[in-house]
């Protein structure tokens, strides 16, 4: 199996500034500081040797690949949780 290029705090940085639209609020969400929702975006987008996202004076805008990568994003964290209460109802089932 390949593993992906992006680890999972990535993953959820790109969702939560796609769903924000802006650093402060999606650190908000993450409980980080902006700083770190911008190092965290500058990684991935490093990692997959691409713009995710351009600053604009409204706030950050989705590329193609953003958008592209948002989409696949957000079926990973739900396939990421239906694992996690699986899990967890087998846990209490035990």
């Amino acid at each position: 199996m390949r593993h992906p290029l992006v680890d999972m705090e990535g993953i959820i940085t790109v969702v939560a500034l796609a769903e924000a639209g802006d650093a402060v609020k999606a650190a908000e969400l993450l409980s980080v500081g902006p700083s770190a929702v911008l190092k965290r975006l500058a990684k991935t987008e490093s990692a997959l040797h691409t713009t995710l996202f351009r600053k604009t004076r409204h706030g950050f805008v989705m590329s193609p690949d953003g958008r592209a990568y948002y989409s696949e994003a957000v079926f990973a964290l739900e396939h990421a949780v239906l694992a996690e209460d699986r899990v967890a109802a087998s846990s209490c089932s035990s």
